[in-house]
């Protein structure tokens, strides 16, 4: 990562500092200088928050309203190729919506009983999905509050193997105590696994923004 954080590294050196250590740590978890300073003070940094907001909010959130909302679409979409105009279409699709026995009527038992499954399926996944909106990243994100926390922290890695000869599902995490925090596989090759660190995250998704290792005397690297 280039700026601040790359002025820290010590060239000629077989074995990582804890310099080197956090500006390899930097680039896998994509933060800089300036956010890991922002942290340090207790707040996201506008780059963090912007990263959270698309990835882990709003991505999630356009999921639900595609399974909610996609087969809607799909009728609508089918009205208009059939020579409805768009208005005409929505005004039938939301009629039909509140009076299933129209549905019937037009279109018999066969092909309203696949409507009615598809957009029922539809349902119930976007509702399935929406479990999964974390509600807790919306407050931390109207907050922007970032609390610390300190220890040693240790990289996993975890697979779940498939059926069929199916490549297995690999996680990665960083263990803090009780806390395990979901990231990368080039975040774990950055860690000097088992060392000390101050972990940056926020307090109620408990979403890792930011780490850093710490020295000897317990302050934290100057960036």
């Amino acid at each position: 990562m280039a700026g601040a954080l790359e002025n820290m590294a010590k060239p000629g050196e077989s074995w990582r500092t804890k310099e080197q250590v956090l500006i390899d740590l930097a680039n896998a978890l994509h933060f800089s200088a300036d956010a890991l300073e922002r942290n340090r003070k207790g707040h996201l940094a506008i780059e963090q928050w912007q990263r959270l907001f698309v990835r882990r909010f709003l991505h999630p959130l356009l999921i639900v309203a595609s399974f909610l909302l996609g087969p809607f679409g799909i009728w609508i979409l089918i009205g208009c190729l059939s020579g409805s105009g768009l208005t005409e279409s929505l005004d039938h699709v939301l009629y039909v919506t509140f009076q299933p026995k129209q549905l019937f009527q037009e279109h018999g038992t066969l092909v309203s009983g696949l409507i009615l499954a598809v957009t029922f399926g539809g349902f119930v996944m976007g509702l399935r999905k929406a479990m999964h909106v974390p509600m807790g990243l919306y407050f931390d994100l109207i907050e922007r509050k970032v609390i610390a926390k300190e220890g040693r922290v240790e990289g996993r890695e975890e697979q779940v193997f498939r059926t069929e000869g199916r490549d297995p599902i690999e996680s990665y995490f960083f263990d803090l105590k009780t806390e395990r925090f979901e990231v990368t596989s080039a975040a774990v090759q950055a860690l000097d696994n088992g060392a000390a660190y101050i972990v940056y995250i926020l307090p109620r998704s408990r979403v890792l923004v930011s780490i850093e290792p710490r020295v000897a005397d317990g302050i934290a690297l100057a960036s």
